[in-house]
């Protein structure tokens, strides 16, 4: 159970806008991180095992010797000196002794004058000219709130690796934050925050990080986890071509690196998921739909009647059928019910819409939409290439031409205009309504003419 010193931190936390579970955590583990688990409210300077402990770069500008200097000293009681190495002259600490002088201090480990001064200002605290008031325990968890909410975006605060940079500048420490954020993620159910809202808790030996948990354990994957479900996660990205940043494509194997967590975030941006980086059951849920939908958009239909043929009336098993896809998703039962060609048209169309900008939801609007005005417009026309190009209308809004080319790049035989915002707010349904409506009426025109044939499939450059 928590300390004490933890239980008023939370309670602090909720009153400050911190309430849900996944906040809640990463704030909790960063500053219990950064204070040695809510105990440590000023630096200490005790590197015991050699200067490799130290995780300031600045501190080795003047040489390793210097700085095994310090330490030592450090260790036998006078710590001016590594303080001066690791903080001065930067940080806002521009004058002698500025360094020790405005250490590390409160449950942020408060450093540099700059900070003091920026969060004494925002508290209405003397800060500068008394800077033990930040070990004061009141006031350290007013500036943990104050820093959480000043240096950590909006959009980071359920990400660890994110949050870090914004706390830290880097990642250090990055492991020990990722443990106590599991740690602090097992504790805070529901019924502990009740619990703790209701003034149940009572104090106990703390919350330490979750160290040596094997993947899955809580339910979900994140970064420096190994096993074979990160290795399948790992598969699934790369089958679905979910990149890393920089256009780099996930690495094979069993552990979630830092590609992983990057592509994993990009795939709950696409899927409209809380971007975390982490793989919690709702993503990895939402992954493994993607990969059954691309197998079946890639495998061949079984039994397909001849083309300008259409099914039986009657199918054994067609009501079992039936049954299995009433909890399928709208979109991806819509998409099914497109013809072979219209859903190569959907597809192109989708892929242009997010090169567009446009979110998942819309994007899907406008490659249905898409695919039924050239399934409509087109007519009975044979064409072999498509060519769409983003422009302007009159209204100042974004459009898409499309002009369809069955000789090459001579004179179009058709020419068709989306106006990209109306085309991404018609409903996917409406559109894939359109398009049957249109395969019907050609049947029925021209019942010996394959509309569907392979040699039309659309090119958009």
């Amino acid at each position: 159970m928590p300390t004490e010193n933890e239980i008023e931190m939370l309670r602090a936390a909720r009153a400050a806008g911190i309430t849900s579970r996944e906040e809640m955590a990463n704030f909790m583990g960063q500053m219990g991180h950064e204070s040695g688990g809510f105990n440590r409210l000023e630096e200490g300077f005790r590197y015991t095992r050699g200067i490799e402990q130290i995780p300031v770069d600045s501190a080795r500008r003047e040489g390793n010797e210097a700085l095994e200097a310090a330490r030592l000293a450090a260790l036998d009681g006078r710590p001016q000196e590594l303080g001066r190495l690791m903080y001065g002259n930067r940080l806002g600490n521009d004058d002698a002794g500025d360094g020790y002088l405005y250490r590390g201090r409160g449950y942020t480990q408060l450093t540099g004058e700059a900070n003091y001064r920026d969060a004494g200002t925002a508290l209405n605290l003397d800060l500068v000219n008394n800077p033990d008031l930040a070990a004061n325990r009141d006031n350290a968890q007013r500036i943990a709130l104050w820093y959480w909410q000043e240096r950590v975006p909006q959009a980071d605060r359920d990400d660890v690796t994110r949050a870090t940079l914004g706390i830290n500048g880097g990642t250090n420490g990055l492991p020990d934050r990722l443990n106590r954020y599991d740690a602090w993620h097992a504790v805070l159910t529901p019924e502990f925050v009740a619990d703790l809202d209701a003034g149940r808790v009572r104090a106990g030996a703390g919350v330490g990080p979750a160290v040596g948990r094997p993947a899955m354990e809580d339910g979900a994957l994140r970064r420096l986890e190994t096993g074979d479900e990160v290795r399948q996660l790992n598969d699934n990205l790369r089958t679905l071509n979910i990149r890393a940043d920089r256009d780099r494509e996930v690495p094979a194997g069993q552990s979630f690196t830092p590609q992983t967590e990057q592509a994993v975030r990009r795939f709950q941006e696409q899927q409209q998921l809380p971007v975390t980086g982490r793989a919690d059951p709702d993503t990895l849920q939402a992954v493994n739909r993607a990969i059954e939908q691309q197998r079946q958009r890639e495998q061949p239909q079984q039994n397909a009647p001849p083309p300008g043929e259409q099914a039986p009336p009657h199918q054994p098993g067609r009501r079992a059928e039936l049954e299995a896809t009433e909890t399928r998703a709208p979109r991806e039962l819509a998409l099914e019910r497109m013809p072979p060609r219209e859903r190569e048209d959907y597809e192109k169309g989708f892929s242009l819409a997010q090169r567009l900008g446009l979110p998942p939801d819309q994007a899907q609007n406008f490659g249905a939409a898409m695919a039924a005005d050239i399934k409509e417009n087109g007519q009975m026309l044979r064409t072999d290439r498509v060519i769409a190009v983003q422009g302007r209308g009159e209204d100042g809004g974004d459009r898409v031409h499309a002009s369809y080319h069955p000789h090459g790049d001579k004179e179009p035989i058709f020419n068709t205009s989306l106006d990209v915002n109306r085309a991404a707010n018609v409903p996917m349904e409406d559109s894939v309504q359109r398009i049957q409506k249109t395969q019907q009426q050609q049947l029925a025109l021209q019942p010996n003419q394959n509309i569907d044939d392979p040699g039309r499939g659309p090119k958009i450059t």
